[in-house]
């Protein structure tokens, strides 16, 4: 498992393996903990586009304009950044939606500051860990 986000304060976006080699994503905010599990992209067999997002913002740690975005196959999960100077912050959006209509929608918002060296580079050394192990497991 990877968590991505302030330890001290137990707030972030936790990443975790499942036994079948997929990914389930946990927010946890002061009012909120929610968790679904998120489908891997058949074009790169997996999740690798994620951490292609994580390498390019590390590579950018001094800085960007504007935002960049990712977002899961069927879009349960989204993380938006951007730069402030000194730190990064990931907009990150986990939300259950139904085909049919029927209810039981939903969607939980969390924004998460990591310091642009330490936080970010850490951040992307666990996805790429995390997710070496899922592929290994789907393998």
């Amino acid at each position: 498992m990877v968590t991505i986000g302030s330890r001290h304060e137990h707030l972030g976006l936790a990443l975790s393996g499942d036994r079948y080699g997929g990914l389930v994503a946990t927010l946890v905010g002061h009012d909120i903990k929610a968790f679904h599990s998120v489908e891997a992209h058949y074009a790169d067999h997996g999740y690798g586009d994620l951490v292609e997002f994580f390498d390019d913002l590390e590579r950018s740690w001094r800085g960007w304009d504007g935002h960049r975005s990712w977002s899961s196959l069927a879009g349960e999960l989204a993380i938006t950044a951007h730069h402030t100077g000194s730190h990064v912050v990931l907009r990150v959006e986990l939300q259950h939606m139904t085909s049919y209509g029927g209810g039981g929608e939903w969607t939980a918002l969390l924004d998460l500051a990591l310091d642009a060296g330490e936080d970010l580079s850490s951040a992307a050394a666990g996805v790429r860990s995390l997710l070496d192990q899922t592929a290994a497991n789907r393998g």
